[in-house]
C-alpha cells in the first residue's frame, strides 16, 4: 500500500516537468525516406480518425465546402492516412471503388490526429505518456553517463482498453533490440517462455557500464493506443 502512495505521489510531482505536448510546427504528410526524425514540437502526423458521430463525414474534391463537390463520405472512427493540410482542411486517402479520385478533402475539425512521428532528448526524471491516432513511433532519447542506471516505472493508475505501460523497447550501446529481460512489446519480456507464475514487476533498471545514447520507444500499429504514465528516472553510482 505505501509504495502505491508513494508511486501516485511521484507521477503527481512528475507530472509537472513531463514533456511538452504543445506543437510548433507540425508537418503534416508521410515521412520522406532520407529526412530526419523531427522533434516532438515538430513532429510528423500522418493519421486521422473521423470524429463525426452525428452523420457521415463528406469528403470534398477540394478544400472547401461547396455544392456539388462531395465525393464520398467516411464513417465514425475510420482511420487512414493523411497527405498534406492546407487552410483547416486535410487531404486524406480515398479507398472506396466508386470515387473518382484517389484522395479528397475533409475538415480538421472532424477529426482527431496527433503525433505519429518524433524523437526527443529528455532529461530525467520525466513521465512518458502519450496517443497514436495509426502507425507509429514516439522516441524518447536519454543519454546516461557510466555507471549510472536507468529506471522506468509504470505508473498504473489508469486502466482502460488499450493502454500500454511498458515501452516497446529500450535499445542502448549495450541494449540489443529485443534482448532478454529488457521491456518490449512481444509477449512477457519478465520471465522465461515455459515461466507460468512470475509477475510483472514494478520497475526495470538497468546500469550502463560505459555509458552512453539510450532510446526508449513506444511503436504503434495501425489502430493506434495511449500510453503511460510510465516514470522514467536516472540513478547515480
Amino acid at each position: 500500500m505505501m509504495r502505491r502512495l508513494f508511486s501516485a505521489l511521484s507521477a503527481g510531482l512528475l507530472c509537472l516537468i513531463a514533456l511538452p505536448t504543445v506543437l510548433a510546427s507540425p508537418t503534416f504528410g508521410f515521412p520522406v525516406a532520407g529526412q530526419p526524425v523531427p522533434r516532438q514540437a515538430d513532429c510528423r502526423i500522418y493519421h486521422y480518425r473521423v470524429n463525426a458521430a452525428d452523420l457521415p463525414l463528406a469528403v470534398r474534391s477540394s478544400p472547401e465546402q461547396v455544392a456539388g463537390n462531395t465525393i464520398s463520405t467516411l464513417p465514425h472512427g475510420w482511420t487512414d492516412l493523411i497527405f498534406r493540410e492546407q487552410d483547416g482542411w486535410l487531404e486524406v486517402a480515398l479507398r472506396s471503388k466508386q470515387a473518382p479520385q484517389k484522395s479528397g478533402w475533409i475538415p480538421a475539425n472532424r477529426t482527431e490526429y496527433g503525433c505519429n512521428l518524433f524523437m526527443e532528448p529528455v532529461q530525467a526524471p520525466v513521465v512518458l505518456q502519450g496517443k497514436f491516432i495509426g502507425t507509429g513511433s514516439h522516441k524518447y532519447i536519454v543519454t546516461l553517463q557510466p555507471g549510472q542506471t536507468l529506471v522506468l516505472r509504470p505508473q498504473r493508475l489508469i486502466e482502460e482498453p488499450r493502454r500500454v505501460y511498458w515501452p516497446s523497447g529500450v535499445i542502448g550501446p549495450d541494449i540489443a533490440k529485443r534482448q532478454k529481460n529488457v521491456p518490449h512489446a512481444y509477449g512477457y519480456w519478465w520471465r522465461d517462455e515455459n515461466d507460468k507464475l512470475t509477475p510483472e514487476p514494478d520497475e526495470w533498471r538497468w546500469t550502463s557500464e560505459a555509458g552512453g545514447v539510450y532510446e526508449v520507444f513506444y511503436d504503434s500499429n495501425f489502430k493506434g493506443f495511449v500510453y503511460g504514465p510510465c516514470e522514467m528516472t536516472v540513478e547515480q553510482p
